[in-house]
């Protein structure tokens, strides 16, 4: 009897923290590469750094050395970009609202910081039809010493819902060609 109460009290608790929106509990949230709610599924396929060739105007590397003014869209000096590839799924039988450019973030877990999407492929993507799916691209700028891959998670805010998404860099931040 004893068991049976303490299972039917675990399993509302989980029930009631599954549907209760995550405001504030974000670090509490367990990550996953995949999750669905209210008919939309997302999930991180692949992140990766990118590397870029730009030197600094410093002089000090080689080449020419092109200042980033001269290169619109590139990371600021100091900062690194992350690529991370997701599909979104409408999983019902009814168009629904999305905002991929919105709806993700890049988050560090030990420092709490976050970032917007600097960039994305999904190109205004703003409705899914039924039991369709949008794989892009978002592109996050973070500072070098943000970039502790094993911290970084993308949280997803769908409505009142939120998840927290597994980002594993194929590589470490540090061993692209970026100043």
């Amino acid at each position: 009897m004893l068991a049976a109460l303490v299972l039917a009290v675990a399993g509302v608790a989980q029930l009631i923290l599954g549907w209760m929106p995550a405001r504030g509990l974000a670090s509490a949230l367990p990550q996953r590469s995949a999750v669905a709610t209210d008919g939309v599924a997302a999930q991180v396929r692949q992140a990766r750094w990118i590397a870029h060739d730009h030197n600094d105007d410093s002089g000090t590397g080689p080449g020419y050395q092109m200042p980033l003014s001269m290169m619109p869209g590139m990371p600021a000096d100091g900062d690194v970009r992350l690529a991370v590839s997701v599909t979104v799924t409408n999983t019902g039988t009814v168009g629904r609202a999305v905002d991929p450019a919105a709806e993700f973030t890049l988050r560090n877990a030990s420092t709490d910081e976050s970032w917007p999407p600097r960039a994305d492929t999904f190109d205004g993507l703003a409705r899914l039809g039924s039991r369709s799916a949008a794989d892009g691209v978002l592109f996050f700028d973070l500072p070098q010493e943000e970039a502790d891959s094993s911290q970084l998670y993308v949280h997803w805010k769908h409505a009142d819902w939120s998840a927290r998404l597994t980002v594993q860099p194929d590589q470490d931040a540090g061993s692209h060609s970026h100043p």
